[in-house]
């Protein structure tokens, strides 16, 4: 029973990933129609916008592999999980990177305070990759949560 919980929650992601991604796909048209001459602030939107819709694609993607673990290589399922994962943190850190554009923050320290986190959240899921401390797959090619899944 927990096996179909698990499966139907990662379907409806897949169906909200997959509406984000088309979402993401106007936008990012409407924006390079509309908006010709881009400021540093609608430049940092834009990148944004782009790493969330192909966060979402890639989202999509983590979600089936993650359903269908049994059929596909374990290499494969652990690789598109940690790629889904650092794009979402890229998102994150371009998330802010527009806060501090549109707020007209001028200051460097957060900034760096930022991509120091996005650089140990990049190391701490390459470093998954081999110890499998976030998921892993098991010898029975399950999609297991290690000890310090969120």
């Amino acid at each position: 029973m927990a096996g179909w919980i698990e499966n139907s929650f990662l379907l409806n992601n897949m169906a909200y990933s997959t509406a984000a991604f088309l979402f993401g796909v106007v936008l990012s048209v409407f924006l390079w129609i509309r908006y010709q001459r881009a400021d540093a602030t609608l430049r940092a939107f834009r990148a944004f916008v782009t790493a969330t819709t192909i966060g979402s694609l890639v989202d999509v993607f983590a979600s089936y592999a993650v359903i269908n673990c049994q059929q596909l290589p374990a290499a494969f399922v652990m690789f598109i999980n940690t790629v889904s994962c650092l794009t979402t943190s890229t998102c994150a850190f371009l998330l802010v990177g527009y806060v501090h554009s549109y707020v007209k923050n001028p200051r460097v320290i957060p900034k760096i305070f930022n991509g120091i986190l996005v650089i140990i959240n990049y190391l701490m899921h390459i470093l998954n990759l081999f110890f499998g401390f976030y998921y892993y797959i098991d010898e029975n090619h399950e999609f297991i949560h290690g000890r310090f899944y969120v």
